[in-house]
């Protein structure tokens, strides 16, 4: 999975739904939950899922006063929609038509 930067961040949220998980790696949590993340990205091909490495990128981490980790930021057509640290099920995060 793609690991966002201060580069190429706004760009990659800019268009369609997007979910981005904040991690670090020494967060044992973070390491736990990828693998479910993985495969609900595989399945969701709609939406876009994306990493940050909030000890790499802590100005992101900041814009969206990410407090605890992991996290899952919100993004629909590049607009902050929620974050969310308390997450059982991925589909959650995404509206429903």
């Amino acid at each position: 999975m793609e690991i966002l930067n201060s580069q190429n961040f706004d760009e990659k949220i800019s268009t369609g739904t997007v979910i981005d998980k904040f991690f670090a790696n020494w967060c044992g949590p973070c390491r736990l939950i990828q693998p479910k993340f993985v495969s609900w990205a595989n399945e969701h091909s709609e939406v876009k899922c994306f990493e940050v490495d909030c000890d790499a990128s802590p100005d992101i981490v900041a814009r969206y006063s990410v407090k605890g980790i992991p996290a899952f930021g919100v993004f629909i057509d590049g607009v902050f929609q929620s974050l969310n640290t308390k997450v059982r099920e991925f589909d959650s995060l995404i509206k429903k038509d």
